[in-house]
């Protein structure tokens, strides 16, 4: 890491020089672009009167350019998000990182969210809207893609028996995130005893795999609208794909909708684009609840409308394993503004239960022992 008796310095620096850019930028005259009553003039215009020389405006840029290597290339605090790539097995994957002000002089808990099957790292902020809640608390907000080697719309996670192209290439998403945390790691101050893991549907499934996989890194997990995919259960003796064997207990919040029929509850034939045999939920369930040593019996410990959430609690080192329900829900992100009911799919959204309070106040009581 950097040597953080330098950072005061360098934010100094660095908004002295955004304040004097911004002071030249903010009216479109001092630009030195050419006015649209002037369209055939391809060359720099002189600044007006009172707008800085272009000496200094490049003296200007110079300094941002200095100020942003000393300061690790982070962005302003009005839009502190980076995207990065990390190559695995020969293949490049990116992700996008959110880092708040507080990560930059000290340890911070980090989420990473993993997007649906046949969609990208656009489409989990705009279903959950994590970012507001990541600004709001403070948290490292990931958003790693998944794997598509022809489209770069349409991705997937090799979670073990789905989905997609991810799959079918075997790509190891498990060493993919592995490395992105370490390249994370390079650039921010995150706690290693707070790294947790949300997703839905696909992402979901390659939750629970990295609690399984990579048990020594991650915290704990939030899978939404999903499952344990680690046998081929589109085969008659549902064979192994992986061995779900964590190093530890592994906390568990799992949010899932009753009338969602792509991810069905009970399992069976999914009705999404992927389609398959879905295990039921209460599989993924009894894995952890036997892994964490819990209780066998849970406790209601939520109850809204008809949302409610049962706790597996006694747990080995207090990992918890949750699964809240609503019985209206779809194929949905709990709480959402912005995702309502989806044909395909089934059921509606709902507001009995807030997916992004529910999944943080979890995540904030389960740090790595």
């Amino acid at each position: 890491m950097r040597n953080d008796g330098e950072r005061p310095a360098t934010r100094r620096l660095l908004g002295d020089c955004i304040h004097g850019v911004g002071n030249c930028e903010k009216d479109a005259n001092c630009s030195g672009r050419r006015p649209a009553s002037q369209p055939g003039i391809v060359f720099p215009l002189p600044p007006p009167p009172g707008c800085p020389s272009m000496h200094l405006r490049l003296t200007f840029a110079a300094c941002c350019v200095l100020a942003a290597s000393l300061s690790g290339c982070f962005g302003t605090d009005d839009s502190p998000e980076v995207t990065r790539s990390v190559s695995v097995d020969g293949i490049t994957h990116s992700y996008h990182l959110f880092i708040p002000a507080r990560a930059r002089s000290s340890a911070a808990p980090m989420v990473i969210a993993l997007h649906a099957g046949g969609s990208n790292a656009q489409t989990i902020e705009d279903m959950t809207h994590l970012h507001d809640t990541a600004r709001r608390e403070g948290f490292l907000y990931m958003r790693p893609e998944g794997y598509n080697a022809a489209d770069l719309v349409f991705r997937t996670w090799n979670a073990g028996s789905c989905c997609g192209g991810a799959e079918e290439a075997g790509i190891d998403h498990v060493a993919v995130i592995s490395r992105m945390i370490d390249d994370a790691e390079s650039i921010a101050h995150v706690d290693p005893k707070r790294i947790f893991v949300t997703g839905h549907s696909n992402g979901g499934m390659m939750a629970y795999r990295l609690a399984c996989e990579l048990s020594d890194r991650i915290a704990a997990i939030a899978p939404n609208a999903s499952y344990l995919m680690n046998r081929d259960y589109d085969r008659l003796l549902k064979p192994l794909v992986f061995a779900c064997q964590p190093s530890r207990p592994v906390p568990v919040l799992h949010m899932h909708g009753l009338s969602d029929t792509c991810a069905p509850y009970d399992g069976g034939q999914s009705t999404g684009p992927e389609g398959g045999q879905r295990p039921p939920v209460q599989d993924s369930i009894d894995a952890f609840v036997a892994n964490n040593r819990c209780n066998a019996e849970p406790v209601q410990t939520y109850s809204n409308g008809d949302s409610h959430c049962l706790t597996f609690s006694g747990c080995e080192d207090g990992a918890d394993v949750v699964l809240c329900t609503t019985d209206s829900a779809g194929h949905v992100w709990a709480g959402s503004p912005d995702l309502g009911a989806e044909g395909v799919c089934g059921g509606q959204t709902t507001e009995a239960l807030d997916a992004n309070s529910m999944l943080w106040d979890f995540f904030s009581k389960h740090p790595m022992p």
